[in-house]
């Protein structure tokens, strides 16, 4: 991707100039379809309706609006006309006894037809209740339905409040109910009600929505929250009522427009607002530019009150027109999306893909702005494009160049040689997907920036109906790959609990590949009926596959499935039972510690310890100061002193080996004693890129403390950034990246070593183990099938002599420099060491007397399956392993208890008591083993300080 200023300004300075028209095209094209039952059987008398899309605001969803409704034939047909200039029309099916189904059409690319299923209805009900779980009489309630990921051809159904069926109102009771819910979907709430504040779910982030079925979901909406505001031109004091504002929460992206009580006095009002810290912005027409912008106006909003005495002062602002065109060809790149960012005032504007011309028009408060990312159809996501300075009165112009992505595409044959329509091809990795047309043809553009060291990708191609499939591997996409289906495998078998009963309404997926925990790379899933039985359809044959099985109240396990023969394409596996999950009726209570301020301070990023008389360590990161320089406190549970031992970039100068200009902004290693004293290594980011494999300007140190005296000793400066530190034996290890690099400090000598672990891709593990005798575990990632990640567990012994190498499951996320490697470990009374990968994947190295330890899978740490795992502690005893997991940065924390002896799982919520801060239940929070002697588990981590500027603490 380039980024170019363009010369030449046509239009008059501050002008943002209209689009051309585009050329004539016809005004209407004839949609067409098919409602087949979720064996493929046609459906006749289902009501269509077809919908366009209408967004007023650029910054909100937007609404559906119908065009028009029609009935399904005997044979399930249907057809429709729609305006031709639409990009998605969706088209809804329902009939009664049946779930709701639908699909989108993008006519900008050609596509007019579409086949709906309408499977067996799932429920989706519960109660809107207030704070003190009182039922709320008369809440609005909207579903929006989200289909499983893989689902080919289904986006959302999202704020589609004309189809009458996704539309509640509660009556006395506080109950709602949606009977119509697709099997696989999970629903997401949008629910209002007079005087309490609006609740989107999907915007509250605090968990992943609800799959149906779910009879007892409870939405609570407390009071709401007000604001009063007064609108006027900045340079004349001239009140303003001809605009559109809203109130945006800047931390969870809830959005409301203001309503205006006064155009002659510029008054405005908000209503129905959840708590939280507001940012009052213009919004922007959905077409075209606004006439104003505003400066950063932030509202702190209570519960219950209002908010008043708000002054918002509009300027007209300077003009941006972004030029997106095609790399190769020059042409424009149509319907673009653009973030920027402008730091200074707190202000993220982006747009949503309607400029048909390639030309983003923007108008923006004067100041420079990052532009974060670009991306359109068809090419390639790049993340910071460029910067462009927006100046008062002038518009500032500026050609960005993007890259087409790669385009699979070629033609889908039955085994008779038949072009087949409506199979669904797929990429792994990516999971893009597309459907055959009437001609089986197929193409779907992958983007491979994260994946630059596959090379080739798989194309799965089903077609479930007929139970038919292939795969392929594909190195050059720009050649056509025709795919001729063959006779596919299923896969059947039963889901019990511990008692042999059956367990209904369990769900099945597919994994394909084990590098990622996420199952649904393609649509192949399934549940089970009432007896308990289930069957996958349409596996490619000759291949080992997984099932996930999750049901509720259950835990997740993961099943492997051997390839059979390749004349077999039937196999009964072998029956499954999920166990129950105990919920633990009280929370766990968090205490939270206050941390001294320092310059800078930003977080602790997992660094925490304890010496032999229980005093807990931990280092404090700095950023965003001239030098940043990290600071290490002692805490002691005793007295609950907390005292400063001193920052990195100080000590540096006392030992006489600091460089002009160092920072060492973190402290990220464990702290670990070994004699006398305390162990922990110092690092820098400054200057380093992990993709392009360039080290940070001022790396890394080794440091001990003398604890009799708490002075600090320098030990070694190395290049490579120092994130992780363990000990045994006589021996402090010490993790470097990039390419991992270990370094062995041998506490009798002096003596230090080092070896190179193998970390391609940027990779960088947050942990590794280290054993009684001073062996040590490292995450290995290195070239694996097709070219993509591989990771394995490598074991050193003390001369750092490789004897073993494990592979590891479900190591990654996404691509290798976005994944955590070990997150949580914790010894054990025997010695062993059980440690979490960050999706949560569970295991235990079991050191041998001689000889490699032995390394086990016990499972998902969470009973819910693949989750964060950034904290993992003992029991003393060595029976429990605990530790805080959550889904998303904004989700609340459950408190897990796994039991090694029984495998089973028991979980808790965490309560947040004595709040130093404003949002600790807001805050990532990591932490190992480190326990004071009371059995008090310590986590740390980072919070947001609820301001607009998106600070964080630690």
């Amino acid at each position: 991707m380039l980024a170019t200023l363009v010369a030449g300004c046509p239009a008059r300075p501050g002008e943002v100039t209209t689009a051309p028209s585009p050329a004539k095209a016809p005004e209407h094209v004839t949609c067409t379809g098919k409602v087949v039952d979720a064996e493929g059987s046609p459906v006749a008398g289902a009501a269509v309706t077809a919908c366009k899309w209408s967004r007023k605001y650029h910054q909100f969803s937007g609404t559906a609006e119908v065009i028009t409704r029609t009935t399904s034939k005997a044979d399930g047909s249907f057809s429709f006309r729609a305006p031709a200039g639409e990009h998605w029309v969706s088209v809804v099916a329902e009939k009664d006894g049946l779930a709701i189904g639908w699909e989108s059409l993008d006519l900008r690319e050609g596509k007019t037809e579409a086949t709906i299923k309408l499977d067996k209805p799932l429920v989706l009900a519960g109660a809107v209740v207030d704070e003190a779980g009182a039922p709320i009489r008369g809440a609005r309630v909207a579903v929006d339905l989200r289909p499983a990921h893989g689902s080919a051809g289904r986006s959302w159904l999202y704020e589609h409040d004309v189809i009458e069926s996704l539309v509640a109102k509660t009556g006395g009771d506080g109950r709602f109910e949606f009977r119509n819910v697709p099997p696989g979907c999970t629903g997401e709430f949008r629910v209002e009600a007079a005087g309490r504040a609006a609740l989107r779910t999907e915007y509250d982030r605090r968990r992943h929505g609800y799959p149906a079925p779910a009879t007892d979901i409870e939405l609570v909406l407390p009071p709401e929250g007000r604001i009063e505001a007064t609108v006027v031109e900045k340079a004349t004091g001239r009140p303003v009522g001809e605009v559109a504002l809203m109130a945006e929460d800047v931390r969870s992206a809830f959005r409301r427009l203001g309503e205006c009580v006064s155009k002659k006095e510029g008054r405005f009002r908000w209503d129905k607002l959840p708590a939280g810290g507001y940012q009052l912005a213009v919004a922007a027409p959905g077409e075209g530019t606004p006439e104003w912008v505003a400066g950063a106006v932030r509202v702190e909003v209570k519960a219950g009150q209002t908010a008043g005495g708000v002054k918002v002062e509009l300027t007209r602002g300077g003009g941006v027109e972004l030029a997106f065109i095609d790399a190769e060809g020059g042409q424009p790149v149509r319907y673009p999306n653009v973030g920027l960012w402008n730091k200074k005032e707190g202000l993220f504007t982006h747009t949503t893909g309607t400029a048909e011309d390639g030309v983003v028009r923007l108008r923006l408060l004067p100041g420079e702005y990052n532009i974060s990312w670009v991306a359109a159809d068809h090419y390639s996501m790049t993340r910071a494009a460029g910067v462009v300075t927006v100046e008062p009165d002038k518009t500032a112009r500026l050609e960005i160049k993007l890259k087409k992505s790669p385009r699979f595409h070629g033609v889908v044959l039955d085994p008779a040689g038949r072009p087949l329509p409506g199979a669904t091809v797929c990429t792994l990795p990516g999971r893009r997907e597309a459907t055959t047309d009437e001609q089986g043809k197929y193409e779907l553009w992958q983007d491979f920036q994260r994946w630059p060291y596959h090379k080739s990708f798989l194309l799965l191609c089903r077609h479930t109906q007929r139970n038919l499939a292939a795969a392929a591997e594909v190195s050059d996409p720009a050649k056509p790959t025709d795919l001729k289906l063959a006779p596919a495998l299923s896969i059947a078998g039963k889901v019990t609990g511990p008692a042999g009963k059956p367990i209904g309404e369990a769900r099945v997926s597919v994994l394909i590949d084990q590098s990622e925990p996420d199952p649904r790379a393609f649509d192949a899933g399934a549940a089970t009926n009432e007896a308990g039985r289930y069957e996958v359809r349409a596996l490619p044959p000759g291949r080992d596959y997984v099932l996930r099985f999750e049901a509720k109240g259950c835990a997740t396990v993961d099943v492997v499935v051997p390839c059979p023969s390749s004349q077999q394409l039937r196999t009964e596996a072998a029956s499954v039972t999920l166990r129950p999950v105990q919920r633990i009726a009280s929370d766990a209570v968090a205490r939270e510690i206050a941390v001294p301020e320092i310059p800078g301070g930003w977080a602790i990023w997992g660094s925490t310890g304890r010496d032999a008389r229980g005093h807990i360590w931990f280092g404090v990161s700095a950023h965003e100061v001239e030098v940043p320089s990290a600071h290490l406190f002692e805490y002691d549970p005793a007295g609950g002193e907390v005292t400063d031992r001193g920052d990195v970039v100080s000590r540096l100068k006392e030992a006489g080996v600091y460089r002009q200009g160092e920072g060492q902004m973190k402290i990220h290693t464990k702290i670990v004693q070994a004699g006398e004293h305390l162990y922990f290594c110092s690092m820098d980011e400054q200057g380093e890129d992990q993709e392009k494999g360039i080290l940070p300007t001022w790396g890394g140190h080794l440091w001990r403390l003398r604890l009799k005296d708490n002075r600090w000793e320098h030990l070694k400066t190395v290049p490579e950034a120092l994130i992780a530190v363990a000990a045994g034996g006589k021996y402090v290890y010490a993790l470097g990246y990039l390419e991992h690099v270990l370094y062995q400090y041998d506490t009798a000598s002096g003596d230090i070593r080092s070896v190179k672990v193998g970390a391609i891709g940027g990779h960088v593990s947050r942990n590794f183990l280290c054993d009684r005798r001073g062996h040590v575990y490292v995450p290995r990632v290195e070239a694996g099938q097709r070219g993509g990640p591989a990771a394995s567990l490598v074991e050193y012994d003390g001369s750092l002599k490789e004897i073993a190498q494990t592979p590891l499951k479900y190591y990654f996320h996404r691509s290798p420099v976005d994944a955590h490697g070990i997150t949580g470990h914790a010894m054990l009374p025997d010695g062993s060491i059980a440690f979490v990968t960050q999706n949560g994947w569970l295991s235990l190295v079991e050191p041998s007397a001689d000889g490699p330890a032995k390394v086990t899978e016990l499972g998902w740490f969470h009973p819910n399956g693949p989750r964060y795992s950034a904290s993992l502690f003992a029991d003393s005893a060595g029976r429990y392993l605990m530790g805080l997991t959550r889904g998303d940065w904004d989700q609340p924390y459950d408190w897990v208890v796994y039991d090694l002896k029984t495998g089973t799982h028991r979980l808790a919520g965490l309560r947040f008591t004595e709040r130093k801060g404003p949002q600790p239940d807001r805050a990532w929070l990591f932490g190992c083993q480190t326990r004071d002697d009371a059995g008090d588990c310590y986590a740390v981590g980072v919070q947001p300080t609820g301001e607009a500027e998106h600070r964080d603490k630690p």
